[in-house]
């Protein structure tokens, strides 16, 4: 997750946090039609306080290659401490 644009280059990454912020690892159904949707909701516990703007898929945990990145239709605030999770039905991509 990120608080501005990533760029293609992890840029503005959250960090921080009681959790302490990190990556988590999802898992998408089969494509269908070049549309493939997660399997499960994404959950990041004790998140800083922060405005989410952008979402990013990774190659891996730190690091790694980027692979997908895209703005969120309504960016999210989150208070100190809070859990912010991403509902399986919002984590979905289309090939073309």
């Amino acid at each position: 997750m990120h608080t501005a644009d990533p760029g293609g280059t992890g840029a503005n990454e959250v960090t921080g946090g009681a959790g302490p912020y990190a990556r988590q690892a999802v898992t998408f159904n089969a494509a269908a039609g070049k549309h493939a949707d997660a399997v499960s909701a994404l959950n990041f516990p004790g998140m800083p306080a922060v405005t989410v703007t952008h979402i990013s898929l990774w190659s891996a945990a730190s690091g790694g290659t980027e692979w997908l990145e895209g703005s969120l239709a309504v960016q999210k605030s989150v208070n100190a401490g809070d859990t912010f999770q991403l509902p399986a039905s919002d984590i979905d991509f289309d090939l073309t």
